[in-house]
């Protein structure tokens, strides 16, 4: 099993970004990922001047897969997440959707046990996911802390142990790379933080020849899951029906309006984060009308 060590971290996911290790398909790796704020909070007297922001959202990696070729996807299976002892979080004027009504910055630590988080007096189910995971984009740069096709920060609860991801490849290698781990989150992330905490993430990596998906798919035990991000819901939530929906052509059979019709049954639209500068949303379709395989 190989390590990525957090001493190999990236700020932004880059088309020219040369990779720290080169692995063959089906390779099981841990990367050693560092928290949201680059580790530099820790305490609840840590304050918001006291922060370098060029340090911020680091990704370890990336990770070049041998022989992957743009039009392939890079599937991530997601083994064990194992997180630090605690997390932080932040309330921050102007982050978030109510960052407005923050007039005072707020930092708390958070204890992380074996199976909870606990925030105040409440024991909170303790549900470790992975906020910034990808691959190298088409073009340019996109800062970590950004989520668009390649993935990056898509902060969706169910990119967790038991899910897949597939990624798809824009440049040789696909060029992976993964961080910003919360022991706990909601759907929104509406304060623009979760339990932000350390941790060693598990996964297997594999290449899949010509799968030539154009954004993320998520794969939990009982949906798949398209995630797309753009500059309103409504057109994230366009990209992704589509992605569904042309899943549902090619791999059953469907008409355009019939699969559309269906997707309007029993295909949830689910907001991953509202925080972020382009907004994710999820649509996910329950395993159960999907007779073929996703790939060969």
């Amino acid at each position: 099993m190989l390590n990525i060590s957090r001493d190999h971290v990236i700020y932004a996911f880059a088309a020219s970004m040369s990779p720290v290790a080169t692995v063959e398909s089906g390779t099981t790796l841990v990367f050693q990922a560092v928290d949201a704020l680059g580790g530099q909070v820790t305490s609840a007297e840590t304050t918001l001047d006291h922060l370098d922001f060029s340090r911020v959202n680091p990704a370890t990696g990336p990770v070049a897969v041998a022989g992957a070729q743009p039009g392939d996807a890079l599937l991530v299976e997601i083994l064990d997440i194992v997180t630090s002892d605690h997390g932080v979080m932040l309330a921050v004027p102007g982050l978030g959707i109510l960052g407005h009504k923050v007039d005072t910055p707020t930092t708390k630590v958070v204890p992380i046990g074996g199976e909870s988080v606990t925030f105040n007096q409440w024991s909170l189910p303790k549900q470790p996911m992975i906020g910034v995971i990808g691959t190298a984009p088409q073009e340019g740069s996109v800062p970590c802390g950004t989520p668009s096709d390649h993935g990056g920060n898509m902060d969706t609860k169910d990119i967790k142990v038991g899910s897949s991801i597939y990624l798809p490849v824009f440049q040789p290698g696909g060029l992976l790379a993964m961080g910003d781990v919360h022991a706990a989150m909601a759907d929104g992330e509406v304060c623009g933080t979760g339990v932000e905490c350390s941790a060693d993430i598990t996964v297997r990596v594999h290449r899949i020849p010509q799968f030539g998906i154009a954004r993320p798919l998520v794969v939990t035990p009982t949906a798949i899951m398209a995630v797309a991000s753009a500059a309103t819901i409504e057109e994230a939530s366009q990209l992704a029906l589509e992605q569904v929906i042309d899943f549902l052509v090619a791999k059953e059979g469907l008409s355009f309006n019939d699969a559309y019709m269906l997707c309007s049954l029993v295909t949830d639209i689910r907001i991953s984060q509202l925080v972020d500068p382009l907004l994710t949303v999820r649509a996910s379709l329950p395993k159960t009308y999907l007779t073929a395989p996703l790939h060969p």
